[in-house]
Order: C-alpha cells, then structure tokens, then sequence
C-alpha cells in the first residue's frame, strides 16, 4: 500500500512517499537520528564563543526564513558537531562545514572557521542551516542491476531545496540547480548576517574598522564589505560564479519581463521561496518567461564560463 508522511516538524525531511513499511522506517530512522544527536569520538567540544555565535543565530534565524515561507525544525546546539578533521574516521568536509541529511546534523572544522570573524563563521552556519531547512521530497524508487533487471528498491531524494533529482539520465538538471541551490542559500546567509549584524552588537566586537574592505587571511572564505548605508556584510568566495550567474539570471528576466517582474529583490523571492517551500512552478515560469523554453541549457553555459 502507497502512503506519504510530512515530518518537517520532527526531522530535515519535508515529505516521504513509498510503500507503507518502507515510508514508516525512513521516517522512524530519520526522526531517531533528529533526536538523538550524540558526541561522536572524532568530535571537539565546542567553544563558549561558538555556542553563543550558534545560540543567537538559532534565535534569529526562523523569524528571517519566515519570510520566505520557511520553516526551521526544532533545532539545537546538539545538531552542530566540531570536527576534529586529523581524528580516525572523521567525516570528509567539502569546505568549512556542510549538513548532512543522512545523519541529520551539521558538521563543521573549527580549526578553519577559528580564522574568520564571528559575522562570518555565523554566515557560514545560517548557510548550512538554510540547507537543512530547505524544502526535501524523497521517494522510495526502484532499482535495477547492469542488465536492467529490477533489484528490488530505496528511498532516493526528488528535491532538496532547489536541486532535483536527475533520474531518467537528466543529469543537467541535476547539475544546473545544485549550483543554483548553493548560490540561494549564500544570499540567504548573506541577508541574515546584514540584519543579525544591526541587531547584535556582539558580532561586531572583533572587527577592527581597519579590517573592512580587506581579505581577512589567505584562507579567508569570505571578505569584510560595507553596503550603500555603511552598514556591514560579506561577499562570499566559496560560490562566487554560482552567485554572479544567479544574480545576471535575476537581472536578465526583470529585464526582459518588466511588465511582470518589478524588482530584482521580487525575483530573488522567488528563487529563495522555491528552495525552502514545494512552491517551485513560479519560478520555473519566471525562468521560461524570461529566457526561452532552452534556460536550463543557457544557465549550464553561463556557470561553465
């Protein structure tokens, strides 16, 4: 019998859909590893200062995804694990941290993070926790061996946030709005840290005046900016072509479709709606609207360049 859970409340997942008993153990594993985050060997303790930085963000961040539609699991303290990146068996990390569904946490190296100001480290978690609370489909899907013959079948995932599964060999798909998805959530981040920085004065306190403008390290992730107003925020190295090619999308179709798209910012929603909530059609429509029935394929071009 085919049944579908929503358990965003209880876990990253948004939505599981399958057979009844292979539905009910994804949902009872992913549920029992939301709530039982426990110190792993190759895990730090926390810093008294990490903990403050992650208590203020997880504070400020629902009201922010709001805005979005967003809606943020009850996350703690407990969901973040410091990474000590020399220990046996510690978890391969792409960047600086990264969430993973399969565990339901967000691990991260704070030997790296240690190099960068307090706004910055909290941008790079208000990042990875726009990951988590991102819109999450999976779906129990057959499987097949070399020959094509059916080997019985898992749960796969459909969508998270805006990166679609490339099944049926749609691998372009796959590619382009993983890239894309990446590229929402640093602006995400980069908007909540502009708000958490007027709103907390703590964040500011070790960042010399001197320092803005100014590449933090050689390894800095980011680099310190002040906008219009004098007021401060990042601009993100880590997916800087994936930003440039979202914000000329952004500028291409409020170009091409003034009569429907009235500001950059009101496009931007859309791609930042699409991502946290299952409504993706808007956005899609705006892409076709704006660029022909081939975007997906000018996009490809444009983060290839």
């Amino acid at each position: 019998m085919k049944k579908e859970v929503f358990i965003k409340q209880s876990s990253s997942v948004d939505r599981v859909s399958g057979e009844s008993e292979t539905v009910d153990d994804f949902k009872g594993y992913l549920e029992s590893a939301f709530n039982n985050q426990k110190p792993e060997v190759w895990e730090i303790e926390k810093t008294e200062e990490d903990r403050t930085m992650l208590s203020i963000v997880l504070k400020e961040i629902p009201t922010f995804l709001e805005k979005y539609g967003g809606k943020i699991p009850p996350l703690t303290l407990e969901h973040f694990h410091a990474v000590d990146v020399d220990a046996e068996k510690a978890p391969r990390l792409k960047g600086d941290a990264g969430f993973q569904s399969k565990y339901q946490r967000i691990i991260y190296s704070p030997d790296a993070l240690t190099l960068e100001s307090r706004l910055s480290r909290a941008q790079t978690m208000a990042h990875e926790i726009g990951h988590f609370c991102s819109y999450q489909y999976y779906k129990e899907e057959e499987t097949e061996d070399e020959l094509g013959v059916s080997s019985g079948s898992r749960i796969g995932f459909k969508r998270v946030g805006l990166k679609l599964s490339g099944e049926g060999g749609n691998d372009l798909l796959e590619e382009v709005s993983g890239k894309l998805d990446e590229a929402v959530m640093d602006e995400l981040a980069i908007r909540f840290i502009k708000e958490l920085s007027v709103k907390e004065a703590w964040f500011l306190e070790d960042i010399s005046s001197d320092s803005v403008g100014q590449v933090n390290d050689g390894d800095s992730l980011h680099e310190l900016r002040k906008d219009e107003s004098g007021k401060l925020y990042f601009q993100p190295n880590s997916h800087v072509r994936e930003i440039k090619v979202l914000n000329n999308l952004i500028k291409y179709v409020v170009k091409n479709k003034p009569e429907l798209y009235k500001s950059e910012e009101e496009v931007f929603d859309l791609f930042a709606k699409a991502a946290l909530t299952n409504n993706l059609m808007p956005l899609v429509r705006a892409l076709r609207k704006g660029m022909g029935k081939n975007w997906l394929s000018v996009i490809k071009l444009s983060l290839a360049n």
